[in-house]
């Protein structure tokens, strides 16, 4: 028999994420060095019930006319989306 357990609803858990992104950039893997900080760093997340969203795609080649695209954007490894549950009583103390 299958195990149920109960969890928070979107509304109560989304009182208590803090999201954020940021554009990867394709240097952090130019080296072995920065590679393997870009891996730890992500592990280092993971490790610590962070969660972590990716969206990779070639955009490196030249615009074939003017955009608005963020110059780092051409640069980019991929955009990653990190995501941390805030414990609400560490919070609270500090109010």
């Amino acid at each position: 028999m299958p195990t149920v357990r109960a969890t928070l609803t979107f509304i109560e858990l989304s009182k208590t994420l803090n999201l954020g992104g940021n554009i990867i950039p394709r240097s952090l893997v130019a080296s072995n060095n920065s590679s393997i900080s870009l891996v730890n760093g992500i592990k280092s997340i993971l490790n610590n019930s962070g969660i972590l969203a990716g969206v990779s795609m070639n955009v490196s080649q030249a615009p074939t006319h003017s955009n608005a695209v963020h110059p780092e954007w051409r640069n980019s490894l991929f955009l990653a989306f990190l995501g941390t549950q805030v414990v609400l009583t560490f919070v609270q103390s500090l109010m």
